[in-house]
């Protein structure tokens, strides 16, 4: 009963401040004159080839299969973590004959001429008859594994729009010490997520729109190793925006976000952001003559605002100060506040190349720690022909934990993508990434007993990953496509315990079939 008393208490106080906040966007002066749409929304589009239609109910099924051949050779010290300790995609060296289903199912209602619902699901499996990857079957929102997607969008008057959705997430990751993403070497973290939520919004005035939106998070890890992220969290945001010129908008926007997690020793959270934003050189209106622009091809988009992170004690159901009143669960998870802020300049060099500078700052809930202060830089070039295409990109990250046991890092992540067609109907892609972590602590060493606390070596010392690879496609008929590649992967760092190299060879054959 008391969770339940403290979860309400900060869910009233919190939907208080978003309505104050919500009352102020509608007094902030403004110019007028434009055209300002629903931009956030998907159109209400028919699917055109349907496997199965009755009435307004379509249905398209499809189908793919795939077989090859895989060989992996590893070496160095850092192989023992990988292998013992199961980090890391690859279980074990050698040949492997990977298999991977897949099965479509896109259900599309048609309601109105102006609104729809759209239920799919994929259902994808991979086996690894050799185990040397465990077999995964995944239920996510991407090109590859299982997704599910329930969601609906309907006009309740000619100025309103809603849209209600629920996905499904089922999958496995492999993440680091700092729960970011690490194939290479990280922790599998297998769990389901469900995410519900509704989107509105109001068309006030010809340039005038009101953004609210609600949702509901549940996750649920399996397995003991991550059952410290079991959580559930809702979000409540508003924004108002408006146009000021043609091209130019101008908005301010609130949200709030409270996390209650199953481990009692882990604090809830709260995370409130206030912020305006403008977006220049964007829409039909900036295209034409009269438009504001940034250049002829380019767009900016600017937010600044400021963060607020409240932690609560799990039993007590207060706020948690060092040295003062309760003692903090985690030492240093207490209240938190941080500027925030982004930008982002997309310019259009010439009609086949694309750049984007970007740049954000702010306060967010963290994977060990209550709160993260991070800061990052990001850089991309693409370019893409009729059929060559090549991409360069660049990101660095700095971010500081709110617990005293956890170090703060920087990421540095760059990479380039290439497609080149060697002959009619033959690709060669290349792709190569180079990704550096640095921690913010003397290096602690390896030494008897490391691989015991494998994950405190990991985040004292810092190391390198370099992942290249090259390899062909090409389609033998207009269902039945062949890929083959060559990895080559290395681990780099002062302490051997983290090194490692490997070699990976594979082919594979791939069907595929609408039906």
């Amino acid at each position: 009963m008391t969770v339940y008393a403290r979860h309400s208490e900060k869910l009233n106080w919190s939907r208080v401040v978003l309505l104050f906040i919500t009352g102020l966007m509608v007094m902030v002066p403004v110019a007028s004159g434009q055209q300002l749409r629903f931009s956030n929304h998907r159109e209400v589009v028919v699917p055109e080839y349907p496997t199965l239609r009755i009435g307004p109910f379509y249905s398209l099924v499809s189908f793919s299969q795939s077989a090859g051949y895989r060989y992996t050779r590893s070496t160095g010290a850092g192989t023992d973590f990988l292998y013992e300790n199961e980090r890391g995609v690859i279980k074990k060296e050698g040949e492997e004959w990977p298999l991977e289903s897949t099965l479509v199912f896109r259900n599309y209602l048609l309601i109105t001429e102006k609104s729809d619902l759209d239920a799919s699901i994929s259902a994808n499996y991979r086996r690894y008859p050799m185990e040397t990857q465990e077999d995964e079957f995944n239920v996510y929102f991407a090109e590859e594994g299982i997704f599910g997607n329930l969601s609906s969008e309907l006009e309740l008057t000619p100025f309103i729009k809603t849209f209600w959705y629920d996905n499904i997430v089922y999958k496995t990751d492999y993440v680091d010490t700092r729960g970011l993403n690490d194939e290479q070497g990280g922790t599998m973290f297998e769990y389901l997520k469900n995410v519900a939520g509704v989107d509105m919004d109001w068309r006030l005035m010809k340039d005038m729109n009101m953004a609210i939106s609600a949702s509901r998070e549940d996750m649920r890890p399996r397995g003991d190793t991550f059952q410290d992220q079991e959580h559930i969290a809702y979000n409540e945001s508003g924004a108002l925006e408006r146009e000021l010129f043609p091209g130019l908008v101008g908005g301010v926007k609130g949200s709030s976000r409270q996390v209650d997690y199953s481990d009692p020793a882990k604090p809830d959270i709260t995370i409130q952001d206030y912020s305006l934003y403008g977006s220049a050189g964007l829409g039909k209106a900036a295209e034409q003559e009269a438009g504001f622009t940034i250049t002829e091809a380019s767009s900016l988009l600017l937010s600044i605002g400021t963060s607020v992170g409240y932690a609560y004690d799990y039993n007590t159901s207060q706020r948690t100060v060092n040295g003062e009143g309760e003692e903090s669960v985690y030492e240093g998870d207490t209240d938190k506040a941080a500027l925030s802020g982004s930008a982002a300049l997309k310019t259009r060099m010439n009609e086949e190349t694309t750049q984007l500078i970007s740049y954000n700052q702010g306060l967010r809930g963290g994977f060990n720690s209550a709160f993260e202060t991070y800061k990052s830089y990001g850089y991309d070039l693409g370019w893409k022909g009729l059929a060559a295409a090549a991409s360069v990109f660049s990101k660095l990250s700095l971010v500081e934990p709110s617990r005293a046991d956890d170090n703060a890092y920087r990421d540095w992540v760059s990479g380039a993508k290439i497609k080149y067609p060697l002959i009619q109907y033959v690709d060669i892609l290349v792709s190569s990434t180079y990704s550096i972590r640095e921690n913010e602590v003397e290096q602690a060493g390896g030494g008897a007993g490391w691989m015991d606390d494998f994950d405190q070596l990991a985040s004292q010392n810092d190391y390198s990953t370099w992942v290249s690879s090259i390899g062909t496609a090409f389609a033998i008929t207009k269902s039945i496509k062949f890929n083959t590649s060559v990895q080559r992967i290395d681990r780099i760092s002062d302490i051997p315990e983290l090194e490692y190299q490997r070699d990976v060879f594979s082919a594979n054959l791939l069907y595929s079939h609408q039906f």
